[in-house]
């Protein structure tokens, strides 16, 4: 039910389920719960969380499907930001 900054954590976590001796066409979906804040109250963080995640994975995938050459992590001005609030 909670989800960490570790994307190492997430994916075994989904890999897991696949490994209880369920078929290879057994269709398995995931859910994910995130917080919503009160109207006009700053949102709350998992949304975030998860798209970081997301973005992580694809980070991964990227660099593992490619040969080595430019796997340079972008770090925009508003991703600073966001490490100060």
């Amino acid at each position: 039910m909670e989800c960490s900054f570790n994307l190492t954590h997430l994916l075994q976590s989904r890999d897991r389920i696949h490994r209880l001796g369920l078929s290879k066409d057994q269709e398995t979906n995931y859910y994910f719960y995130f917080l919503e804040s009160e109207q006009g109250n700053r949102s709350t963080i998992d949304n975030k969380i998860y798209q970081r995640l997301a973005e992580k994975e694809e980070t991964m995938l990227a660099a593992i499907d490619s040969d080595g050459v430019n796997i340079m992590p972008t770090v925009s001005i508003n991703d600073i930001k966001d490490l100060f609030k």
